[in-house]
């Protein structure tokens, strides 16, 4: 019954509510349209005013009054010049920090230049050439392992080598490479050499020489093994670091290579240590010094300053040490730990200033030449970059290439090393040559006054179990086969040769020896000049015992080379 009573209510009154709902729903929708018109209204107004102040400040004449008092103090327009004693009353208000930096400068000349121009970049600097390029050359017993040594002896106290060996020595202008390094700037650094690098070229038997082929510096491989090692990555600075001070710590021995240790030499070569003479240290040139500057317009005096009185003659500071506060900081990230002695002479040795140029003496042994050839050298040095790393490097490459490689020297002159077996020819017996042999052997001489040999057959001769002293000053001895063949071949021999020595009115008869050596070239001996040589070669040679270098040794005469005779009459 309730149910008939709802359903006939709604019947009676559905469109009454029907009617109400959407009055309702009229009157809220002009609210809302009566109120978003009122504040969109309200915006549009407040934009308008401001565009039109906007607009009436641009177009009055005058800059002043397009722009508020507040703007015109920022840009200080319109404001009272500022005069000195308003400027220290400011200053004065800045308290005791500014009094302390003032009190820096009482002392200061009150004279100053003011120099403005532009920071030129820095551009690598090129590396100096090497100049004056000798050759030492000789040969020795060593007890470091050597490639391939000409003898090999084991003794009791170890096992020794023969080496020959080829020294090459350079001079440096380090005066120029710093002028060149500087370009006219005030910036000093030592000239710090990475490395020395050396070529050689052999005769060939045809008289042209054989291309440039580099040469491994012949070291102790302990010292090598302590050598900086190049960084792969030129922008790690730790790396950089470390290697930076490998390489100033051990300048000396970079620029002067050790060679390996001598338990003796022959005295009849040379070490290039005693090529190269005495050697101070380190050398360094000094810092470049300012050339004096003339008062030009350009350079201005500050205002109101009086003149300073003239200063008083001072002596010219001493060039500074290259320690390693002259180095640029990456240098000293990763210092040593071990303090490392040069070769010879002090730490550094700084030149005092002088007109002449400092020179650095470089040098780099080669021992894996071979007696008999003849060589020449070419040497070219490396360097730091003085301005790596560096922001006013002119560009990338400039600020992170690590080391500056020179150019190649001019070639030395032709070297021949001396070969460890010689012959002389002393004669004939029953149609055959007679000839005198010799051979160096663990820095002593093996001498055979008489050996036969046949035309057209090589000379072959090995002494057995021949009685050798252990080089290095004591008594031991050991029994080796010597093998004094001297590697030719005889070809013939001409009888009744008439030959004027030099310095004498006639000639005389003397026979000649034709051969062939190793290398097919043809030769020949004058048996009056070789037995002159074989004297002498065997008088100083007697005498010699092996001796550690440095100690007093007898001094053979030198043995003369026979000067090649005159042509020989053709056979018939």
């Amino acid at each position: 019954m309730a149910a008939d009573l709802m359903q006939s209510f709604m019947g009676k009154h559905v469109e009454k509510v029907v009617l109400a709902a959407a009055v309702a729903i009229f009157l809220g929708a002009l609210g809302w349209f009566v109120i978003f018109t009122q504040s969109q209204e309200k915006l549009r107004q407040e934009v308008k005013s401001r565009v039109d102040q906007a607009k009436e400040r641009v177009n009055k004449a005058g800059f002043k009054e397009a722009v508020t008092p507040e703007e015109l103090i920022a840009l200080g327009i319109g404001q009272p010049v500022l005069t000195v004693p308003g400027l220290e009353s400011m200053l004065k208000g800045l308290g005791a920090p500014w009094d302390a930096l003032t009190r820096l400068g009482e002392n200061q000349p009150k004279k100053q230049e003011i120099i403005v121009g532009p920071v030129q970049p820095k551009t690598l600097p090129k590396v100096v050439p090497i100049e004056d390029l000798e050759v030492a050359v000789g040969r020795g017993t060593t007890s470091e392992p050597v490639p391939n040594p000409l003898a090999k002896l084991v003794a009791s106290k170890g096992t020794l080598y023969d080496v020959a060996w080829a020294g090459v020595v350079g001079r440096m202008d380090l005066t120029a490479q710093l002028e060149e390094c500087t370009a006219g700037r005030a910036d000093y650094q030592p000239i710090l050499i990475s490395k020395v690098e050396l070529q050689r070229r052999e005769l060939k038997p045809d008289g042209t020489w054989s291309e440039w082929q580099a040469v491994s510096p012949s070291a102790p491989k302990a010292f090598l093994d302590k050598l900086p090692k190049f960084p792969a990555n030129p922008q790690d600075k730790r790396a950089v670091g470390e290697w930076g001070s490998g390489i100033f710590t051990r300048q000396a021995d970079v620029r002067r290579m050790p060679f390996y240790p001598l338990v003796a030499s022959d005295p009849e070569g040379q070490t290039v240590r005693a090529l190269a003479g005495p050697i101070p240290g380190v050398e360094q040139p000094p810092p470049p010094q300012p050339a004096a500057k003339e008062e030009t317009p350009a350079a201005k005096v500050a205002e109101g300053a009086p003149e300073a009185p003239a200063a008083p003659a001072v002596e010219t500071p001493p060039p500074p040490k290259a320690t390693g506060a002259n180095l640029p900081p990456w240098f000293q990230q990763q210092p040593t730990k071990e303090t490392e002695k040069p070769a010879e002479g002090p730490k550094a040795v700084t030149p005092a200033i002088a007109a002449k140029h400092v020179m650095a003496t470089l040098w780099v042994v080669d021992a894996g030449v071979e007696p008999g050839k003849t060589y020449q050298y070419q040497m070219r040095p490396s360097m730091v970059n003085p301005i790596y790393g560096t922001r006013d490097a002119v560009d990338d490459k400039a600020r992170w290439t690590l080391e500056l490689a020179g150019e190649w020297s001019r070639p030395s002159k032709e070297v021949t090393i001396p070969p460890v077996n010689q012959f002389f020819f002393v004669g004939s017996f029953g149609g055959k040559p007679n000839l005198e042999l010799h051979r160096w052997i663990f820095s002593q001489w093996v001498t055979v006054p008489s050996a036969q040999a046949s035309i057209g057959a090589p000379v072959l001769y090995v002494k057995p179990r021949w009685k050798i002293r252990v080089p290095g000053g004591g008594t031991e001895t050991k029994e080796v086969d010597v093998d004094l063949s001297p590697g030719i071949l005889l070809v013939d021999i001409i009888r009744n040769f008439r030959y004027r020595p030099e310095g004498n009115p006639s000639a005389i008869a003397t026979n000649i020896l034709v051969y062939a050596e190793s290398q097919g070239r043809l030769s020949q001996r004058i048996e009056w000049l070789d037995r002159q040589a074989a004297n002498m070669a065997r008088k100083g040679r007697e005498a010699v015992v092996p001796t550690r270098p440095g100690e007093e040794v007898p001094s053979p005469p030198p043995v003369r080379t026979p000067p090649p005779p005159p042509k020989p009459p053709a056979k018939k």
